[in-house]
């Protein structure tokens, strides 16, 4: 029996290749779900911490969209997107809020807006709901980032 022909096998995917899809993906994801719930909160005048879970949800699909495999890394990267978007939202809500009172407009308002003001009005805007919304998106993100 002659020997089977060799052929050359694809090189190895580096780990920055391979993760360049699913952040990609996760970077789209969460700006458009950012945007939407910015929106959603101008109209209604609230924050909204419910759309936090939108935001979980449309993480995870993302990374598993892209390829990337069951890791602490994918639970990980989930979590923080989660976070990070929702402070992000948190400050453009209120930067907007009071930029537009005052007569600016949103790029000038979101970089003008300072850490105590936004803490102090974080304070003074956020409800408990709020607060539980983003506890179950980020219990949820832990748990389907798996």
């Amino acid at each position: 029996m002659p020997p089977s022909p060799s052929f050359p096998r694809p090189a190895a995917r580096h780990s920055a290749h391979a993760l360049g899809w699913p952040l990609a993906l996760l970077v789209f994801a969460c700006l458009a779900v950012s945007g939407l719930w910015t929106l959603v909160s101008l109209h209604s005048g609230r924050l909204c911490g419910g759309m936090a879970v939108p935001l979980a949800l449309a993480s995870i699909a993302a990374l598993r969209l892209g390829g990337m495999p069951r890791r602490p890394l994918r639970r990980a990267l989930a979590v923080a997107a989660t976070l990070l978007c929702s402070a992000l939202v948190a400050w453009c809500v209120i930067a907007l809020e009071i930029g537009f009172s005052l007569g600016l407009g949103p790029l000038a308002a979101v970089q003008k807006l300072g850490p105590h003001l936004a803490l102090t009005m974080l304070q003074l805007a956020a409800t408990p709901a709020d607060f539980i919304g983003l506890l179950a998106a980020l219990l949820l993100a832990i748990w389907l980032g798996k």
